[in-house]
């Protein structure tokens, strides 16, 4: 059975980046500051997708609509 570091009055060690296991250096986000700099190009990028995306099922209702197709939003 393990012991609890804690269990003997030691401090908890400072929790790391939860990517990586580096310092966590951003407060509230537990990420270190390259990982937090990858997570947010990530993040922009999956977003732009995202947009392109929708825009493009936009452009498709929008052409069956035209024909009297129907929608293709349910």
């Amino acid at each position: 059975m393990e012991k609890d570091s804690t269990a003997h009055g030691e401090e908890a060690t400072e929790p790391g980046c939860v990517r990586c296991s580096r310092r966590s250096e951003i407060p509230g986000l537990d990420l270190c500051t390259p990982c937090a700099v990858s997570v947010r190009v990530e993040l922009s990028g999956g977003l732009v997708r995202l947009e392109r995306y929708l825009s493009r099922w936009a452009a498709f209702d929008a052409w069956l609509g035209e024909r009297g197709l129907g929608s293709a939003i349910a």
